[in-house]
């Protein structure tokens, strides 16, 4: 079994035009042996894009996520207190707000499976 932390892109890609990803992407994805895992943060990043119009989906994101977990077993990664803390070392100049959490996640499991 491999995990692998996608990004919001991926997982918009994923669930409404797969055929914008890589095969690579899209034969991780499809194999059942391998477990997606999408960030909290990057829910809160697709809900801005939704509440700003910048986004639009098939359907509501909290469906949308819900049937990614049921239907292709996708793991949800949290955001605890100490990814916002640490996210200040990785605080760089972006479009997309939530990245230095989402750095700030990945970082601190580095060394850890992450279990869900």
């Amino acid at each position: 079994m491999s995990r692998a932390l996608i990004d919001t892109h991926v997982f918009i890609w994923w669930t409404g035009e797969p055929n914008r990803l890589s095969a690579l992407a899209q034969d991780f994805l499809v194999n059942p042996e391998n477990k997606p895992v999408l960030s909290f943060a990057s829910v809160w990043e697709m809900q801005i894009k939704l509440s700003l119009g910048k986004l639009t989906l098939k359907t509501s994101l909290p469906e949308l996520v819900e049937d990614e977990v049921s239907r292709n077993g996708l793991s949800l990664l949290p955001i605890e207190l100490t990814h916002n803390l640490r996210s200040e070392r990785f605080a760089v100049p972006s479009s997309r707000p939530v990245r230095p959490i989402v750095d700030s996640s990945i970082y601190k499991r580095r060394d850890a499976r992450y279990q869900h």
